[in-house]
């Protein structure tokens, strides 16, 4: 079984948590949808942000997820014709992860846009280092492997998920998303063969 499977295991607890919330709190945030977040992702990573600081930061996500509920409108990625529109708001939530009132310690760009995957799974992808390289957009990475500023990239995905998808109307985002984290898990780890036998 491949990773991604293994690891969408986790993102159905997020699916289903955020389906049986009730309509008038449907994007209402909470730190439950935080921790299962988190334990999709896993990582070295930890939501550990203290509760007193929490509720007025998660209002300001809850407001923009709203926002972009509005644009969404229930449709899909390829339905979408204003794709930068939906690039601006989509990269709004996730810079709010780095901004002084609004930044959850523990919950950065890539967590917020596994939120919003959870949200809008016909719509939004997931922005991680394995997808970019997977969906072959070049980025910057420091010297531990992350990818330099990831939120800059999402955009960028959004167009190419939404070009790959127009050609392929049979394809899903999880389905598109899953091809191209295997691909870049696997060039990855070719890579690391290679500095291996160097």
């Amino acid at each position: 079984m491949e990773r991604w499977d293994k690891l969408n295991f986790a993102f159905e607890y997020l699916l289903q948590f955020i389906s049986l919330k009730p309509a008038e709190e449907r994007y209402q945030i909470n730190s439950v949808e935080l921790a299962l977040v988190s334990n999709f992702k896993g990582g070295n990573n930890s939501v550990v942000e203290p509760l007193h600081s929490l509720g007025d930061k998660l209002l300001r996500y809850s407001c923009q997820l709203s926002r972009l509920a509005k644009l969404i409108a229930g449709r899909d990625l390829r339905q979408i014709q204003a794709i930068d529109s939906l690039g601006a708001e989509a990269g709004e939530f996730l810079a709010l992860s780095a901004r002084a009132n609004s930044k959850i310690a523990g919950f950065g760009p890539s967590y917020a846009s596994a939120l919003l995957a959870a949200y809008f799974p016909q719509t939004l992808p997931i922005v991680d280092r394995q997808v970019l390289r997977g969906a072959d957009i070049g980025h910057d990475v420091d010297e531990s492997g992350q990818v330099v500023s990831i939120a800059n990239y999402y955009p960028m995905l959004l167009r190419r998920f939404r070009d790959e998808l127009e050609v392929r109307p049979r394809v899903s985002v999880r389905e598109l998303d899953r091809e191209w984290f295997i691909r870049g898990s696997k060039i990855n780890r070719a890579r690391r063969a290679e500095n291996r036998s160097q």
